[in-house]
C-alpha cells in the first residue's frame, strides 16, 4: 500500500505529461486502488483462517499506514476515506468467510 501511494502521490516522472493525467491518477488510486488492497487484504485475511488478533492487527496496521499517508500526501479531508476502505475490507472479509462456511455445509 505504501508502494503504490508514493508511486502514485509523489513527483516521479512516469510519462505522465500534464498535472491533469497526474491528478487522474491520484483520484483512480484514491477511489479504486486502495479499496481494491482493503477488499484483497480481507480476503486474505479470511482465506487464512486468521485469529481475531490477526485480523484486527492486520486491518489496524493498513489504517495507521493510510493515515501516515494521508498527512504527507493529502489533507484532513481524506480522512472520510478511511470508513469506504474499512467497509470493502468489511465486504472481503464477509464474502470470503461466508462462501467458506457456504461451501463446508455442502460439502456434508
Amino acid at each position: 500500500m505504501s508502494l503504490i501511494t508514493i508511486l502514485s502521490f509523489s513527483d516521479i516522472n512516469i510519462g505522465i505529461r500534464t498535472w491533469i493525467d497526474y491528478k487522474g491518477f491520484f483520484i483512480i488510486s484514491l477511489v479504486v486502488l486502495f479499496p481494491l488492497l482493503f477488499f484483497i487484504q480481507g480476503i486474505v485475511c479470511a482465506i487464512n483462517k486468521t485469529g481475531i488478533i490477526s485480523v484486527i492487527l492486520s486491518i489496524t496496521v493498513s489504517i495507521v499506514d493510510y493515515m501516515i499517508l494521508m498527512y504527507v500526501y493529502l489533507n484532513d479531508s481524506a480522512f472520510g476515506y478511511i470508513i469506504f476502505y474499512f467497509v470493502a475490507w468489511i465486504i472481503g472479509y464477509t464474502l470470503t468467510f461466508l462462501s467458506r462456511e457456504i461451501i463446508s455445509l455442502i460439502k456434508k
